[in-house]
């Protein structure tokens, strides 16, 4: 009663540079992490998460497609379709408390 196992599966439109943009720019997260109860209101989780960054967005100074939130990469496609889509993906780490 005092341990769960959390999935969660996320996507968000990331804004870059802009107020708004309408160039694709889509993260998407699967994260999983173990929380453990201490007391009736009080938690503590942690877990890692695999995270894809899709994105049209373009750096002329770079000449490059993609995102620049993106921390590094264990994978990077940057000619996917005609429209010079960039994918990346990386591991990342969430942990934190509940009140």
């Amino acid at each position: 009663e005092r341990t769960l196992l959390n999935f969660e599966l996320l996507a968000s439109h990331v804004n870059e540079g802009e107020a708004l943009t309408t160039k694709l720019n889509l993260l998407s997260q699967f994260k999983t992490a173990v929380e453990v109860k201490l007391g009736r209101r009080f938690s503590f989780f942690a877990g890692p998460n695999f995270n894809v960054m899709l994105s049209d967005l373009y750096d002329p100074d770079a000449d490059k497609y993609g995102s620049s939130i993106v921390p590094y990469t264990i994978y990077r496609n940057d000619k996917i379709g005609t429209n010079h889509s960039d994918i990346t993906m990386w591991i990342g780490f969430d942990a934190g408390m509940r009140f």
